[in-house]
């Protein structure tokens, strides 16, 4: 094991002061007007729909195989059991501190949910590339390890996540503003919070209205075309369905551009019927049942987005998402495996080189432009508003970034001690590290404005927290090193 020296802990240090240099220089042009709230906008599509996709996959194909996957469940385990430990400690923090009983579900977000994307990524692509660390070398396999966490922690950040941030009937809303009033909530980098033109000045936020719009556009000109063939044909059908239909799709829906609101439009046109809360859930489907005078190609695909847009299964299969699945699928099927990449052991250049270097030039931009985008976004501070106490503030600082890392070390660090899992790396050991130990996911403070329950609460608990990392985060990481370094040690 590696000694807990003051190498080892600027070693450790490195990439924490990187990224506040990074979020300084954001800082700096957002004080200045150089990165306003809608280049943010611009400049955050980018990063959720193309850098961050090409990264993972850049990253993630290389080292995907069946004998690695079936060595990689520990991971699964370690993003379960952080997120199941993390809502019981938000639960008992509010429980403790008596905070407002409307407030205490967003607690449990911020504690429960982490940021196992942006903060780990740049974690291991520094440390990988320094000579002096652990993890020398090991900055590609480090980033599919994260790439897997990523795919897992996003289906729980929007499937828990929109459950818990979403305000209950009858209930205040937190920091006094109501789903009306949440787009004149300050957001920490500025912006504000529910409109729609601002919502994305963090990465994910307007990511699937942008990344599906044309797409949309043509679907909502298959539906016009669609409900004009088959209007005369369907008249007294359509009639008669008026009368006894029990669910109708969202308003939201209706006036929502994008792929989700052109596919319930063709579905409608089509003469289909929404499916109601019930009818999704029930072994039956008889109000889900698709037109008669379409192709069953064009039904099911309609039938699926009138679905996705109930569920928000759009916000679920993010592009992050969508390229971890695909590097999985790429990875698994060797023969088109190794057309991108060069197979170990040959001297040939792949067919598709010219393809993977153009993919690694756009991730390799993702890093640095998502710290910029970050520290523009905390640049303002902490909003006004917020009803949390001080000290339940504080607790949830404790509890997140010092309390949750401690019974990570144990669970992890004791699980591979006693040989219930296998470490095939010391890279492997540090993610199951962090990933107990990042400060809340940024996507959260997006399902809060989406929604306008405790935005200002969120955006407080966020601040804090990331302003917190700087002095919190290098002890642990240093004690990381330390620990993963007996896995290099052993093998060796």
């Amino acid at each position: 094991m590696a000694s807990l020296d003051g190498e080892l802990f600027w070693t450790a240090a490195q990439p924490i002061v990187k990224v506040v240099l990074l979020c300084g220089v954001g800082a700096v042009a957002a004080r200045r007007g150089l990165l306003p709230p809608e280049m943010r906008r611009y400049l955050s599509a980018l990063i959720f729909n193309i850098f961050i996709p090409c990264l993972l996959f850049d990253s993630l194909v290389p080292v995907i195989d069946t004998e690695s996957v079936r060595d990689w469940w520990p991971l699964l385990l370690c993003i379960l059991l952080a997120v199941v430990t993390g809502f019981g400690v938000g639960w008992l923090v509010g429980l403790c501190t008596r905070c407002p009983k409307h407030l205490r579900r967003v607690l449990v977000a911020a504690v429960g949910l982490a940021n196992v994307g942006n903060l780990p990524l740049v974690l291991i692509e520094e440390l990988g590339r320094d000579e002096e660390s652990p993890l020398a070398g090991l900055g590609r396999r480090g980033l599919g390890y994260v790439g897997v966490t990523l795919a897992l922690a996003t289906l729980s950040h929007f499937l828990l996540g929109y459950q818990l941030l979403k305000p209950r009937p009858g209930e205040r809303i937190g920091g006094g503003q109501g789903p009306s009033q949440a787009a004149s909530v300050r957001r920490p980098g500025g912006d504000e919070g529910a409109s729609p033109k601002r919502r994305a000045s963090d990465p994910g936020a307007e990511h699937s209205s942008q990344s599906t719009e044309s797409l949309g556009r043509a679907v909502d000109a298959a539906a016009q075309r669609a409900g004009s063939q088959h209007k005369p044909e369907h008249a007294e059908a359509e009639r008669a369905n008026s009368a006894h239909v029990s669910v109708s799709p969202p308003a939201a829906a209706k006036k929502a551009g994008g792929l989700g609101a052109g596919l319930t439009r063709l579905f409608t046109q089509l003469g289909g019927h929404w499916p109601s809360q019930n009818s999704l859930t029930a072994s039956g489907d008889e109000e889900a049942r698709a037109p008669r005078g379409a192709s069953r190609l064009v039904r099911a695909w309609a039938w699926w987005g009138a679905v996705a847009q109930r569920w928000h299964l759009k916000e679920v299969f993010t592009p992050p998402t969508v390229a971890t699945l695909l590097s999985f699928v790429v990875g698994f099927a060797e023969p088109v495996k190794w057309e991108f990449f060069r197979k170990p052991g040959s001297d040939n250049d792949p067919a598709l080189k010219v393809v993977t270097s153009a993919v690694r030039s756009l991730g390799q931009a993702a890093i640095p432009s998502m710290m910029v985008v970050l520290g523009s976004n905390i640049q303002n501070g902490p909003p006004r508003e917020c009803e949390l106490s001080w000290y339940t503030v504080l607790a949830t600082l404790v509890c997140k970034l010092v309390l949750l890392p401690g019974v990570g070390v144990l669970l992890v660090y004791g699980g591979y001690s006693v040989g219930a899992f296998k470490a095939p790396d010391p890279a492997f050991l540090f993610v199951m590290f962090i990933t107990w130990s990042m400060p809340s996911a940024i996507n959260l403070q997006t399902m809060s404005n989406m929604s306008g329950y405790a935005v200002a609460e969120l955006s407080t608990l966020l601040f804090w927290q990331y302003v917190a990392c700087i002095a919190v985060l290098p002890p642990f990481l240093t004690l990381y090193l330390s620990l993963s370094d007996e896995v290099a040690v052993s093998e060796s």
